[in-house]
């Protein structure tokens, strides 16, 4: 990942991406609920992914 990262910012390519802000399949409202998913999944991660990891290795 910051291989990628590097590639594309070193290249001019990120400042690119900031300004046009590209869209998922051209919808803005489709792209805004894309983002909030994702940001809400990996976000829940912090609380019940401890939850989940005791409770494999318990029964493991």
């Amino acid at each position: 990942m910051a291989i990628f990262n590097s590639w594309y910012y070193l290249r001019g390519r990120g400042e690119d991406i900031v300004k046009k802000r590209p869209l998922l399949f051209g919808s803005k409202k489709l792209s805004v609920y894309v983002t909030l998913l994702f940001f809400l999944v990996t976000f829940s991660w912090l609380f019940w992914g401890g939850i989940y990891s005791r409770h494999l290795f318990e029964n493991c």
